[in-house]
């Protein structure tokens, strides 16, 4: 299909089917003429049009890549942009990139789906196991790479939903190993458990366990850790606390909470259960909001160190 939509918040998958295109479509000779990325400007939409509209020069096909762009347009656009997609040439691809999905009700989207493909790259929740486990499966199979069961169990505790990450670890694995099978002890050897160590961090929070949170904290730092991937992996944990602990109070089954709180084996709510017996919804909720703000500071430019190291001893303490 020569029109295709990739929309997600995984910019990195992304990218990835973005070079596949790239390599299948645009010959390597001609990819100066054929290959057009295309950033967002109001004049992006008409721009990209008219170079769709342009048969590829010399051998390949052409691929013009709207960036940041849902093909959203002015009623005087929607024309001309109907005609493109309806005349565009067999051998012209139109790519177009957005972190948001189109908005169904727009009649730009409503014309994009009777002529285009569309391709979502969602991040993974950090606790949807099951999934995180088919993602690595699916990338060590896109590069050749075996793994043995309990291998793909080891990275997703090690990796968690950090799909840039893993396709870097999977390609050191992979060098190390040679053409076997990947197993646990190459994982344990060569791979950092970062995604683990904030999940304890968490818990060493939830325990108001202050000098194990601290040490905790200062290996995932001194292990170059990013501190926006730490504060995320704890709101993702502190929010599926609370929304166990609130849906528990009211009565809901477990399959419920599972469903609710897009927990993918709703087994694994006995245990978030057993997490939460000792603190309050209140206490959760004051834990969240405080990871929220500390995720603002960093953001606008607060020392990492500092604010994390502040922050974490305040959750502890209240």
């Amino acid at each position: 299909m020569p029109v295709i939509v990739l929309h997600g918040e995984d910019e990195f998958a992304i990218s990835l089917e973005i070079n596949q295109l790239r390599s299948s479509i645009c010959h390597p000779n001609w990819l100066n003429f054929n290959y057009t990325k295309i950033p967002p400007s109001p004049e992006a939409l008409m721009t990209g049009i008219t170079i769709a509209m342009t048969r590829p020069w010399g051998e390949g096909g052409r691929l013009v890549w709207l960036q940041d762009n849902r093909g959203e347009c002015s009623e005087s656009q929607l024309q001309s942009w109907s005609n493109c997609l309806k005349n565009l040439p067999a051998s012209n691809t139109v790519l177009l990139t957005s972190k948001t999905k189109p908005d169904s009700r727009l009649k730009s989207t409503k014309l994009l789906q009777k002529y285009a493909q569309f391709k979502e790259y969602p991040i993974i929740p950090i606790w949807a196991t099951e999934q995180l486990a088919q993602n690595v499966q699916k990338i060590a199979s896109s590069l050749g790479i075996n793994l043995s069961s309990q291998a793909i169990e080891a990275l997703v505790v090690a990796i968690g939903n950090d799909t840039r990450l893993l396709h870097s670890e999977l390609q050191k694995l992979s060098l190390y190993v040679g053409a076997r099978t990947i197993e646990i002890e190459d994982v344990q050897t060569l791979v950092s458990a970062n995604t683990s160590s904030s999940l304890k961090l968490a818990s060493f929070i939830l325990q108001k366990n202050l000098p194990a949170a601290l040490s905790c904290l200062n290996d995932l730092l001194n292990s170059n850790e990013p501190a926006l991937r730490i504060v995320a992996t704890l709101v993702t944990q502190f929010r599926t606390w609370l929304w166990v602990k609130l849906m528990t109070q009211q009565g809901a089954s477990n399959q419920l909470i599972a469903s609710s709180a897009e927990i993918g084996n709703p087994n694994r709510i006995y245990y978030l259960k057993q997490e939460t017996q000792n603190c309050t919804i209140e206490q959760l909720k004051d834990a969240l909001s405080g990871l929220l703000e500390l995720e603002i500071m960093l953001k606008t430019g607060q020392d990492a160190r500092n604010s994390l190291n502040f922050n974490i001893q305040k959750l502890c303490n209240n």
